[in-house]
């Protein structure tokens, strides 16, 4: 068959342009077909973040986003998947977001007040808490969120309303009786603290730290045995949980179980031998202010620095070099002879030389985010009247955390202070040796300055 040239281009170019029309239409329901809506990537990222999923999960917030630049839900969710993951700042970046786009949903204050909480932005954690209640006043979880903010600020009155409230409200979540046996704990009421943790047991909530707070009201109580159960199931959890090989030894020493006592107190010992070995601070040496006004006992690899005034000698010693003017201290203790005092701190003693401290450091505590006292504690040191406190603190939010074993000795007309100080995580480290410095402290005065 013979077929003519034009005829064969013409078919051809048909050809192209059917194949053309067909491709066009493909790429049309395939693009119909992959391009999803926001609703469906937002139940996607939703359906990932409660699987618990959340890397899953937040690409599909983020295309929604992308595609619905207003969507208050995707912020919400993507803020929650940020929560869940510790990234604190991106999840108030996104509750943020989805206030702006609807301020009359709750859960988003709520939930950025938990962030907050866990910054330790406690102005900020009880306004959203707050704020969620105002826009439902049956919102259960912001009731016990708030509460457990009081509890935490030892504001014990506002605690127990919010988690009678929480309780009106969904009497089946079990973090709320373990919040509120933390109460009832705090406030002495052991009985009702061990009914609280055992409904919490009971709900479902059959974790370490419910077991644990348990056998400490069961110890209370005197009922060491039922403490042992629960100690011993915390230690199933975590062989290595030293405070209840601690107070499980306890337990049996009141029973008169001494072996069983010793093998626990035996094997406290060999984990903190293990997970914190103390470092060698070789030996130590003694070291005074160019006057030998002061001296005292460092070890032998620290540096100190002295500094003298017209009344007072400021000191710092510090595990690593010394710069004073710049160099902000983490290892060591800044302290200082101070002369001068004032009359009726001298004549109080003890007790005003613990009221002066106490004045002192309340405007020392306004330079700090946290200032939280640990302990307190009052003493003889060679003869002249002494205190001692531990307290927690943070310079600035989002700070680590330090411990600071505050020392000061009142004698004649003066004090001598050192206040040593290292990261919370290390204390332990140092704590025998920062003994060490303070029991070592002379201060020496001529005759002239004696009273």
């Amino acid at each position: 068959m013979i077929v003519k040239l034009n005829e064969l281009n013409c078919d051809m170019k048909k050809s192209k342009i059917i194949i053309s029309i067909v491709i066009a239409m493909f790429a049309i329901v395939s693009y119909c077909y992959c391009a999803e809506s926001p609703d469906v990537l937002l139940e996607k990222g939703k359906l990932a973040l409660y699987k618990n999923n959340y890397q899953a999960a937040l690409p599909y917030f983020n295309e929604t986003i992308e595609l619905d630049s207003d969507n208050f839900e995707a912020y919400y969710y993507r803020g929650l998947t940020y929560l869940y993951l510790s990234e604190l700042e991106k999840a108030i970046e996104d509750f943020t977001a989805s206030i702006k786009y609807n301020p009359d949903f709750p859960d988003s204050y709520n939930n950025r007040g938990l962030a907050y909480n866990y910054l330790e932005k406690f102005h900020e954690a009880l306004s959203d808490f707050t704020q969620a209640i105002k826009l439902d006043p049956q919102f259960a979880e912001a009731y016990m969120n708030r509460g457990s903010f009081y509890l935490y600020t030892e504001d014990f009155v506002n605690a127990r309303k919010d988690f009678e409230l929480a309780a009106k409200y969904n009497s089946t979540n079990p973090e709320l009786y373990f919040l509120r046996g933390r109460l009832n704990y705090t406030e002495g009421k052991y009985k009702d603290a061990i009914n609280d943790f055992t409904q919490a047991i009971k709900l479902g909530l059959n974790s370490q730290k419910v077991y644990y707070n348990r056998a400490n009201g069961y110890v209370h109580e005197e009922e060491f045995s039922k403490a042992i159960e629960d100690y011993s199931k915390v230690l199933e959890i975590d062989p290595n949980d030293l405070n209840s090989l601690n107070n499980r030894a306890y337990c049996y020493d009141k029973l008169g179980e001494d072996e069983l006592a010793k093998q626990d107190k035996a094997r406290h010992q060999e984990i903190i031998d293990m997970l914190y070995p103390k470092p060698d601070f070789g030996n130590m040496k003694k070291v005074s202010d160019p006057n030998n006004k002061v001296s005292l006992e460092i070890p032998d690899s620290w540096h100190i620095w002295f500094n003298r005034d017209s009344n007072n000698i400021n000191l710092l010693i510090s595990q690593d070099k010394i710069d004073p003017y710049s160099d902000p201290l983490v290892i060591g203790a800044t302290g200082g002879l101070v002369s001068n005092l004032p009359e009726d701190v001298l004549s109080g003693g003890v007790e005003g030389l613990v009221q002066f401290w106490e004045q002192s450091r309340i405007s020392i505590a306004q330079r700090f985010a946290v200032y939280e006292y640990r302990q307190k504690k009052s003493m003889r040191i060679k003869g002249n009247d002494a205190i001692e406190n531990i307290v927690r603190a943070k310079h600035k939010e989002g700070d680590i955390a330090f411990i600071m074993l505050e020392f000061a000795v009142i004698t004649n007309n003066q004090i001598f202070f050192l206040i040593l100080q290292s990261p919370e995580d290390a204390y332990y480290q140092f704590e025998d040796v920062f003994q060490k410095i303070i029991r070592s402290v002379e201060v020496n005065y001529s005759n002239e300055e004696k009273r």
